[in-house]
């Protein structure tokens, strides 16, 4: 354990420097943990700063407000979702990006998915453009910050898409990434359900769904 160069006191392991971008990384790093074990609505701010090491008052200082904060969690799930779809062929390539993105990363997929359930769910639903403009300004907030984790992969959807002579519907894309997220969170219980092992449950899901998005397409 170290020591305070002044006071001689020790000081705690893991505790950040109060202050700057050492501060701040820890609180996202604390809050993305916290937020995907417990729940987003569930975690308060005092017990983010007692965990991080700080004040609330100091936590707030670096993280703007709570809403900034699960903005900036749900942001850097997103950027790292986007550094992984680069270079996707085709939609299939896609959700078996997806798929290895959730094993690999399950509290950014039980992230991804709480924003997306907390969306509502008018939001999701294609509508003209007069009829975008009429919805709620809260209603526009959540669906943004809904979809901010899993922006990247329906950018890239778009994008694969457009070179495909017959490009598989957006809702095809929220059906699968809704199944993908709750696999992911739910696959022992799932397999314990199915009577298989969770490697084979999750081989048959990700066939049955790929053989589903290709039918659609």
């Amino acid at each position: 354990m170290s020591r305070n160069r002044k006071t001689g006191a020790a000081r705690r392991p893991g505790r950040p420097k109060k202050g700057g971008r050492d501060t701040r990384e820890s609180i996202l790093a604390v809050a993305r943990r916290a937020f995907a074990k417990q729940g987003i609505a569930a975690v308060g701010l005092r017990a983010l700063a007692g965990e991080v090491g700080i004040t609330p008052a100091s936590l707030l200082h670096h993280a703007g407000s709570r809403q900034a904060l699960v903005e900036a969690v749900l942001r850097g799930v997103g950027e790292d979702l986007a550094r992984r779809l680069k270079g996707t062929r085709d939609h299939v390539d896609l959700l078996a990006r997806l798929a290895r993105w959730a094993d690999e990363d399950p509290a950014a997929a039980r992230l991804a998915l709480q924003a997306m359930l907390a969306a509502p769910s008018s939001a999701l639903v294609e509508e003209d453009e007069a009829r975008r403009r009429e919805k709620a300004a809260e209603d526009n907030a959540s669906f943004r910050q809904a979809m901010m984790p899993l922006w990247p992969a329906f950018e890239v959807w778009r994008q694969v898409g457009a070179k495909s002579d017959k490009p598989a519907a957006l809702s095809e894309l929220v059906m699968a990434i809704g199944a993908l997220l709750f696999e992911a969170a739910a696959r022992d219980t799932l397999a314990r359900m199915s009577g298989l092992t969770p490697a084979r449950m999750h081989e048959r899901f990700l066939r049955d769904l790929m053989a589903h998005l290709q039918g659609a397409e």
